[in-house]
C-alpha cells in the first residue's frame, strides 16, 4: 500500500489530476450543500449566478491556458505572450466592472435578473482565471505538488466557510456567498499567479 502511494506521489499526471478533482469536488460541494441554507427564490438567484460566472470565466479564457501549454515548449516567447494576454483579461475585466461597458455585457448574459453585486461577479471571475493560469504555469514548471498542495489549501478554506456559513442563525445573502466561497479562498492562489506574472513580465523589460 506505500508502495503504491510512493508511486502515485512521484507521477506528476496523477497529482495533477488529483488537483483538478480536489478542485471540482469544492466546487460540487458548494453546490450541494449551498441549497440547505436557502429558499427557492435565493436557490435560483445562487444556480443562476453561479452558472453565469462560470460561462463568463471560460469566455475570457478563450483557450488561453490550453494554447499556453501547447505552445510553450516550443516557443520561448509563449510565456510573455501569456502574461500579456492575462494582463489585458484582467484589465478587461476591470474595465468591464467600472464603465458602462459592463452593463451590455450584464444584460447580455442577465445578471440584472439576479441580487448578487456586480463586483462580486467580476471578483469571481478573476478567482476562477486565476486557478486556471495558476495551475498551467506551474504545470509547465514542472511544481505540480505546489499545485496539489494549494488545491488542498482552497478545499479546506472552502469547507472552513461552509461550516461558518452553516453555525450561523442568520440567513447568508448572495454576496456573503460568493465572497467567502468564490472570492476569499482564492487569495492566495491569485497572489502567486500575479507574482509568477509580473515577474515574467519584468524579466521581458530587463532582457
Amino acid at each position: 500500500m506505500l508502495a503504491k502511494l510512493k508511486k502515485l506521489g512521484s507521477n506528476d499526471g496523477a497529482l495533477f489530476t488529483i488537483s483538478n478533482l480536489i478542485f471540482s469536488f469544492s466546487t460540487y460541494l458548494i453546490a450541494l450543500i449551498i441549497p440547505y441554507k436557502f429558499d427557492i427564490k435565493m436557490m435560483a438567484d445562487f444556480s443562476a449566478t453561479l452558472n453565469i460566472v462560470m460561462i463568463l470565466a471560460f469566455v475570457f479564457e478563450f483557450g488561453l491556458a490550453t494554447s499556453y501549454l501547447r505552445f510553450n515548449q516550443l516557443y520561448k516567447t509563449t510565456q510573455y505572450i501569456n502574461a500579456y494576454f492575462q494582463l489585458f483579461i484582467f484589465l478587461l475585466l476591470f474595465l468591464l466592472y467600472s464603465t458602462f461597458l459592463g452593463d451590455y455585457l450584464g444584460s447580455f448574459f442577465g445578471l440584472e435578473n439576479v441580487t448578487l453585486s456586480h463586483v462580486y461577479v467580476y471578483l469571481s471571475i478573476f478567482s476562477i482565471l486565476s486557478w486556471m493560469f495558476f495551475k498551467n504555469i506551474y504545470l509547465s514548471n514542472k511544481r505540480i505538488k505546489f499545485i496539489l498542495f494549494n488545491a488542498i489549501v482552497l478545499l479546506a478554506v472552502r469547507v472552513g466557510f461552509l461550516v461558518y456559513i452553516f453555525i450561523r442563525d442568520k440567513v447568508p445573502t448572495l454576496d456573503e456567498i460568493f465572497l467567502y466561497l468564490f472570492v476569499f479562498p482564492f487569495i492566495l492562489i491569485a497572489f502567486f499567479n500575479m507574482k509568477i506574472m509580473l515577474f515574467i513580465l519584468e524579466s521581458r523589460f530587463n532582457r
